[in-house]
């Protein structure tokens, strides 16, 4: 064998050689990377799965508390609407028992909303408290006059007027209120607002 023959067949030899080196490193690195990333595709799926039963969890609390809190401002409007729509016409007792109503159903409302606050994003707060302001508007002047009645001096005149304003925004006020805040309670939900 010659010279020339000799170093081909090295040549050939050691490419073929470190050909087959080569392809065993890339066929392990191959390997082992895909052992890794099957792992971590476990891994981010447990973790999205975790995640999604998290925020369903919260969706599914945040759902009940907007539906109780819908329900006492129901609750709430009812009462402020009965004893301001009623009040010209009531007898004192009749006043008193409407007024101790709209009361029960204020703390009940303000008492839920102030410990589930948290759960509702600022412009839904901010609607919740611009609906309580209406209402207590609303409310507030005719209720001191009917609890304070043996101490406060006002004329039928002046009751009325009172009770033409409190009735003007219960009637234009609130319901405007009380529509922007359905809107975003159904926001939240997910539900389709029609504009």
């Amino acid at each position: 064998m010659g010279f020339a023959e000799i170093v081909i067949t090295t040549v050939l030899g050691s490419g073929v050689l470190i050909g087959a080196v080569a392809w065993l490193v890339r066929s392990l690195m191959l390997h082992l990377l895909s052992k890794d990333l099957e792992s971590f595709k476990g891994q981010l799926q447990l973790a999205a799965f975790e995640h999604q039963v998290r925020f369903s969890r919260l969706h599914e609390r945040r759902a009940s508390i907007l539906a109780d809190l819908y329900s006492k401002i129901v609750q709430l409007h009812g009462a402020a609407s009965s004893f301001v729509h009623w009040y010209a016409s009531d007898r004192d007792e009749e006043k008193d028992r409407r007024l101790k109503e709209l009361w029960q159903a204020a703390d009940e409302y303000r008492g839920y909303f102030e410990r589930h606050r948290i759960y509702f994003d600022e412009p839904t707060c901010t609607i919740v408290d611009s609906l309580n302001d209406a209402l207590s508007k609303a409310t507030s002047v005719l209720a001191a006059i009917t609890h304070d009645r043996n101490y406060l001096a006002v004329t039928q005149e002046q009751a009325f007027g009172l009770w033409k304003t409190a009735v003007g925004v219960l009637d234009e006020n609130v319901p405007k209120l009380k529509k922007a805040l359905e809107d975003r309670f159904r926001e939240i939900l997910g539900v389709e607002v029609v504009k």
